[in-house]
Protein backbone atom coordinates (compact mmCIF):
# COMPACT_ATOMS: atom_id res chain seq x y z
CA UNK A 1 0.00 0.00 0.00
CA UNK A 2 1.21 3.83 -0.71
CA UNK A 3 0.97 6.55 1.44
CA UNK A 4 0.86 9.95 1.04
CA UNK A 5 0.81 13.07 3.01
CA UNK A 6 0.16 16.98 2.28
CA UNK A 7 0.77 19.68 4.92
CA UNK A 8 -1.81 23.18 4.78
CA UNK A 9 -0.36 26.01 6.45
CA UNK A 10 -0.87 29.85 6.23
CA UNK A 11 0.63 32.59 7.14
CA UNK A 12 -0.24 36.59 7.23
CA UNK A 13 0.81 38.04 3.97
CA UNK A 14 3.18 40.91 4.28
CA UNK A 15 5.68 42.46 2.52
CA UNK A 16 9.43 41.59 2.54
CA UNK A 17 11.09 45.27 2.12
CA UNK A 18 8.75 45.89 5.14
CA UNK A 19 10.10 43.53 7.33
CA UNK A 20 13.45 43.71 6.25
CA UNK A 21 13.76 47.72 7.20
CA UNK A 22 11.57 46.77 10.67
CA UNK A 23 14.22 44.40 11.61
CA UNK A 24 16.99 47.30 11.15
CA UNK A 25 14.82 49.78 13.12
CA UNK A 26 14.71 47.46 16.06
CA UNK A 27 18.43 45.81 15.85
CA UNK A 28 19.32 49.78 15.31
CA UNK A 29 17.58 50.97 18.42
CA UNK A 30 18.83 47.57 20.51
CA UNK A 31 22.15 47.43 22.98
CA UNK A 32 22.75 43.81 20.86
CA UNK A 33 20.16 41.84 17.84
CA UNK A 34 19.60 38.35 17.73
CA UNK A 35 18.63 37.11 14.53
CA UNK A 36 17.51 33.65 13.71
CA UNK A 37 17.41 31.75 10.05
CA UNK A 38 18.30 28.35 8.60
CA UNK A 39 16.34 25.42 7.04
CA UNK A 40 13.64 22.82 8.18
CA UNK A 41 12.01 19.82 7.28
CA UNK A 42 10.47 21.94 3.97
CA UNK A 43 13.96 22.20 2.71
CA UNK A 44 16.21 19.46 4.26
CA UNK A 45 15.16 16.01 4.77
CA UNK A 46 15.97 11.86 4.59
CA UNK A 47 15.00 10.90 1.28
CA UNK A 48 15.77 14.36 -1.41
CA UNK A 49 18.74 16.55 -1.93
CA UNK A 50 18.95 20.19 -1.74
CA UNK A 51 18.84 21.91 -4.51
CA UNK A 52 21.16 24.44 -3.55
CA UNK A 53 23.06 25.56 -0.37
CA UNK A 54 22.26 29.37 -0.26
CA UNK A 55 19.84 30.27 2.76
CA UNK A 56 16.09 29.99 1.76
CA UNK A 57 14.36 33.02 0.38
CA UNK A 58 16.07 36.61 1.79
CA UNK A 59 17.33 35.08 4.90
CA UNK A 60 21.08 36.27 3.55
CA UNK A 61 19.50 39.88 3.22
CA UNK A 62 17.97 40.17 5.87
CA UNK A 63 21.48 39.11 8.00
CA UNK A 64 23.54 41.90 5.56
CA UNK A 65 21.12 44.36 6.99
CA UNK A 66 20.96 43.65 10.75
CA UNK A 67 24.27 43.31 10.93
CA UNK A 68 25.23 46.96 9.22
CA UNK A 69 22.48 48.00 11.41
CA UNK A 70 23.74 46.78 14.80
CA UNK A 71 27.61 45.13 14.28
CA UNK A 72 26.84 43.66 17.93
CA UNK A 73 24.73 41.04 16.65
CA UNK A 74 23.99 37.00 17.34
CA UNK A 75 23.04 35.14 14.50
CA UNK A 76 21.39 31.75 15.41
CA UNK A 77 21.95 29.02 12.43
CA UNK A 78 19.27 26.22 11.93
CA UNK A 79 20.07 23.83 9.89
CA UNK A 80 21.13 20.01 9.71
CA UNK A 81 23.65 20.41 6.96
CA UNK A 82 26.16 23.05 5.72
CA UNK A 83 24.96 26.50 3.93
CA UNK A 84 26.17 29.38 2.31
CA UNK A 85 27.39 32.27 4.81
CA UNK A 86 28.40 34.69 2.75
CA UNK A 87 28.23 37.79 6.07
CA UNK A 88 30.11 35.51 7.98
CA UNK A 89 32.91 37.96 7.68
CA UNK A 90 31.37 41.08 9.13
CA UNK A 91 29.72 38.42 11.87
CA UNK A 92 31.21 38.82 15.31
CA UNK A 93 28.75 35.61 16.95
CA UNK A 94 27.55 33.12 15.07
CA UNK A 95 25.72 29.78 16.89
CA UNK A 96 25.07 26.73 15.20
CA UNK A 97 22.11 24.96 16.77
CA UNK A 98 20.99 22.34 14.25
CA UNK A 99 18.11 21.30 15.34
CA UNK A 100 17.00 20.99 19.03
CA UNK A 101 13.72 19.74 19.72
CA UNK A 102 11.04 21.30 21.69
CA UNK A 103 13.50 23.08 23.92
CA UNK A 104 15.39 24.44 20.82
CA UNK A 105 14.81 27.80 21.67
CA UNK A 106 15.72 27.33 25.89
CA UNK A 107 18.81 25.75 24.90
CA UNK A 108 19.61 28.90 22.64
CA UNK A 109 19.30 30.93 25.49
CA UNK A 110 21.14 29.22 28.00
CA UNK A 111 24.61 29.78 25.82
CA UNK A 112 23.65 33.42 25.01
CA UNK A 113 23.10 34.26 28.68
CA UNK A 114 25.85 32.26 30.01
CA UNK A 115 23.75 29.61 32.07
CA UNK A 116 25.39 26.94 30.07
CA UNK A 117 28.81 26.89 28.03
CA UNK A 118 29.07 25.11 24.46
CA UNK A 119 31.44 22.68 23.60
CA UNK A 120 30.56 20.95 20.77
CA UNK A 121 32.28 20.64 17.60
CA UNK A 122 31.04 20.39 13.73
CA UNK A 123 30.95 16.70 12.58
CA UNK A 124 30.99 18.41 9.16
CA UNK A 125 33.21 20.80 6.95
CA UNK A 126 31.63 24.58 6.37
CA UNK A 127 32.84 25.11 3.10
CA UNK A 128 32.97 29.00 1.71
CA UNK A 129 30.81 27.75 -1.36
CA UNK A 130 29.38 25.39 -2.73
CA UNK A 131 31.68 24.89 -5.67
CA UNK A 132 33.81 23.48 -3.33
CA UNK A 133 32.48 20.35 -2.84
CA UNK A 134 34.06 17.02 -3.58
CA UNK A 135 31.21 16.01 -5.50
CA UNK A 136 30.67 18.92 -7.36
CA UNK A 137 33.11 17.75 -9.77
CA UNK A 138 31.51 14.86 -10.64
CA UNK A 139 27.94 15.90 -10.91
CA UNK A 140 26.09 15.69 -14.49
CA UNK A 141 28.79 13.54 -16.28
CA UNK A 142 25.91 11.02 -17.39
CA UNK A 143 22.12 13.18 -17.16
CA UNK A 144 21.32 13.74 -13.69
CA UNK A 145 23.70 11.15 -12.06
CA UNK A 146 26.57 11.86 -9.87
CA UNK A 147 29.30 9.43 -10.05
CA UNK A 148 30.52 8.62 -6.63
CA UNK A 149 34.25 9.85 -7.46
CA UNK A 150 35.91 11.14 -4.37
CA UNK A 151 36.98 7.30 -3.01
CA UNK A 152 37.99 7.96 0.89
CA UNK A 153 38.39 11.91 0.20
CA UNK A 154 35.24 12.69 1.66
CA UNK A 155 34.78 15.96 4.04
CA UNK A 156 37.38 17.18 5.92
CA UNK A 157 39.61 14.37 4.04
CA UNK A 158 39.18 15.67 0.52
CA UNK A 159 39.83 19.83 1.68
CA UNK A 160 43.21 18.32 3.50
CA UNK A 161 44.30 16.73 0.15
CA UNK A 162 43.12 19.61 -2.06
CA UNK A 163 44.77 22.40 0.21
CA UNK A 164 41.70 24.18 0.33
CA UNK A 165 40.76 26.98 2.78
CA UNK A 166 37.29 26.16 4.27
CA UNK A 167 35.18 28.43 6.54
CA UNK A 168 35.01 25.86 9.49
CA UNK A 169 36.70 23.13 9.13
CA UNK A 170 35.15 19.31 10.84
CA UNK A 171 35.87 19.31 14.32
CA UNK A 172 35.71 23.38 15.11
CA UNK A 173 34.21 24.64 18.30
CA UNK A 174 34.24 27.30 20.62
CA UNK A 175 33.87 27.70 24.12
CA UNK A 176 33.85 30.19 27.12
CA UNK A 177 37.16 29.18 28.49
CA UNK A 178 40.29 28.28 26.93
CA UNK A 179 41.48 24.65 27.21
CA UNK A 180 45.54 23.43 27.01
CA UNK A 181 46.21 20.16 26.25
CA UNK A 182 50.16 19.18 28.00
CA UNK A 183 52.44 16.03 28.59
CA UNK A 184 51.49 14.31 25.63
CA UNK A 185 53.03 10.59 25.71
CA UNK A 186 52.69 7.69 22.88
CA UNK A 187 53.77 4.63 24.36
CA UNK A 188 54.28 1.47 21.88
CA UNK A 189 53.19 -1.58 22.81
CA UNK A 190 54.71 -4.93 21.51
CA UNK A 191 51.06 -6.37 20.59
CA UNK A 192 49.47 -5.44 17.21
CA UNK A 193 45.48 -4.76 16.27
CA UNK A 194 43.63 -8.19 15.11
CA UNK A 195 43.13 -4.85 12.30
CA UNK A 196 45.30 -5.55 9.24
CA UNK A 197 47.84 -6.58 11.80
CA UNK A 198 48.46 -3.04 12.77
CA UNK A 199 50.96 -1.95 15.41
CA UNK A 200 48.88 -1.12 18.79
CA UNK A 201 49.90 1.97 21.11
CA UNK A 202 48.78 3.86 24.42
CA UNK A 203 47.97 7.78 23.95
CA UNK A 204 47.84 9.88 27.25
CA UNK A 205 47.67 13.37 27.95
CA UNK A 206 46.71 16.27 30.11
CA UNK A 207 43.55 18.81 29.79
CA UNK A 208 43.65 22.01 31.89
CA UNK A 209 40.86 24.52 31.37
CA UNK A 210 42.58 27.95 31.30
CA UNK A 211 39.69 30.02 31.87
CA UNK A 212 37.66 31.22 34.33
CA UNK A 213 34.79 29.24 33.44
CA UNK A 214 33.84 25.73 34.30
CA UNK A 215 33.39 23.60 31.12
CA UNK A 216 33.84 20.31 28.73
CA UNK A 217 36.65 19.54 26.33
CA UNK A 218 36.47 17.59 22.97
CA UNK A 219 40.04 15.86 22.55
CA UNK A 220 40.18 14.83 18.95
CA UNK A 221 42.77 11.92 17.92
CA UNK A 222 43.89 11.82 14.51
CA UNK A 223 46.13 9.88 12.66
CA UNK A 224 48.53 10.53 9.95
CA UNK A 225 50.75 8.45 7.21
CA UNK A 226 54.49 9.22 6.71
CA UNK A 227 55.73 9.46 3.67
CA UNK A 228 53.10 11.14 1.44
CA UNK A 229 48.94 10.79 0.97
CA UNK A 230 49.17 8.85 -1.79
CA UNK A 231 45.96 6.78 -2.34
CA UNK A 232 45.46 7.54 1.85
CA UNK A 233 44.14 10.86 3.81
CA UNK A 234 46.37 13.24 4.88
CA UNK A 235 45.09 12.50 8.19
CA UNK A 236 41.67 10.64 9.50
CA UNK A 237 40.25 11.00 12.79
CA UNK A 238 40.44 7.82 15.11
CA UNK A 239 38.82 8.75 17.89
CA UNK A 240 37.55 11.50 20.14
CA UNK A 241 36.83 11.53 23.80
CA UNK A 242 35.09 14.19 25.68
CA UNK A 243 36.49 15.71 29.30
CA UNK A 244 33.72 16.39 31.07
CA UNK A 245 33.27 19.25 33.50
CA UNK A 246 36.59 20.70 34.46
CA UNK A 247 36.50 24.29 37.27
CA UNK A 248 38.00 27.18 35.63
CA UNK A 249 41.77 26.52 36.61
CA UNK A 250 41.96 22.98 36.93
CA UNK A 251 43.40 19.96 35.58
Amino acid sequence: MDWGAIELGGRPVTEAEEMLQQAERTAREADVAIVAVGLNQDWESEGYDRDSMKLPGKSDELVQRVLAANPRTVVILRSGTPVELPWVDHCQTLLQGHYGGNQFGNGIADVIFGARNPSDRLSVTYPHKYQHNPAFYNWGHEGNKTMYGESVFFGYKHYDAADREVMFPFGHGLSYHSSVISDVEIQPLKTTSSIANTPVAILSFMVQNAGKVGGRKSVQIYVARSGGIGRFPEKELRDFIKVEQLDGGCW
